[in-house]
């Protein structure tokens, strides 16, 4: 698939998301669940959080809130955004250690 063809199919789908406050709500559900478990320490959690994130910057359109960070005159990083953000510091919080340690390799 070709970068173009990516980046039209990827906006029509957060276009479609955004017409759906169902989709929006499981998806925050999800992410509020994930984030509670990871910070629990529950690592399968973090790792969801990847992918939860990802949803969530598609789905939140319909409460995005102010733009807290113009990137370019069209793109920018909004109050909703920050949600996404947290939930990828705690997924590389619980995650970089066992990375760590499975790159360095058997200790002997």
């Amino acid at each position: 698939m070709s970068r173009v063809t990516l980046i039209h199919y990827l906006a029509e789908v957060r276009e479609r998301m955004s017409y759906s406050p169902t989709i929006m709500l499981a998806v925050l559900g999800c992410l509020v669940v994930a984030l509670m478990l990871a910070l629990g320490g529950s690592r399968w959690a973090a790792a969801a959080l990847v992918p939860l994130a990802g949803a969530w910057l598609m789905a939140n359109q319909l409460v995005e809130g102010p733009t807290l960070l113009a990137l370019s005159w069209n793109h920018g990083i909004t109050a909703a955004d920050v949600l996404s953000m947290a939930a990828l510091m705690v997924a590389f919080w619980r995650l970089w250690p066992p990375i760590v340690r499975l790159l360095d390799g058997p200790t002997r």
